[in-house]
């Protein structure tokens, strides 16, 4: 029988990425992404030493990102460099248990603008997954800041990470 699972990995690089980890829904597997090291090598690896029979049904990725752009330990995620880091991300979509498994970037503006959306789309083609990105700054000074999530695919079943439909991740 096949387990399911959901994993955060979340950026060293993020202020008070310890406080926002204590913060996650119960059950979610949290790997902390060493700001020194190339993120996506690391969740693919990571993925790859999962016993065959554990299926991901969301990844969460909490990090820094801009504008089609993505933040992951010493490596940024964006359309320059997405063919280069394809067959890992190919990789990422071979563990999803179903079309309804998602890929949630908690990043700032990552799916603003036709660089955002373009982001989101190839990632959507090369994964399989469902793909939610905030077009606006998602941590904020002012509490309880509204997370707008862009999705490739469909918006059913959207659940955020810390369970509620707000959040404030402290400027991400």
């Amino acid at each position: 029988m096949a387990s399911m699972m959901s994993v955060a990995f979340v950026d060293s690089s993020v202020a008070a990425h310890e406080s926002l980890v204590q913060g996650l829904k119960p059950g979610i597997q949290v790997h902390i992404l060493d700001a020194n090291q190339d993120g996506i090598l690391a969740i693919t690896e990571f993925l790859r030493s999962q016993p065959p029979h554990a299926q991901i049904q969301d990844i969460h990725l909490i990090s820094h990102g801009a504008p089609g752009c993505l933040f992951l330990g010493n490596t940024t995620l964006n359309l320059d460099n997405l063919e280069t880091y394809r067959q890992a991300l190919a990789d990422w979509g071979g563990r999803w248990t179903s079309s309804a498994s998602s890929l949630l970037l908690y990043g700032c503006q990552v799916a603003a603008g036709e660089r955002g959306a373009a982001l989101l789309d190839k990632l959507y083609q090369i994964t399989g997954a469902a793909v939610f990105a905030s077009t606006t700054p998602i941590g904020s000074p002012r509490p309880r800041r509204q997370l707008a999530a862009r999705c490739r695919n469909t918006c059913g079943g959207f659940s955020l990470l810390l369970g509620v439909h707000r959040c404030s991740l402290g400027g991400l």
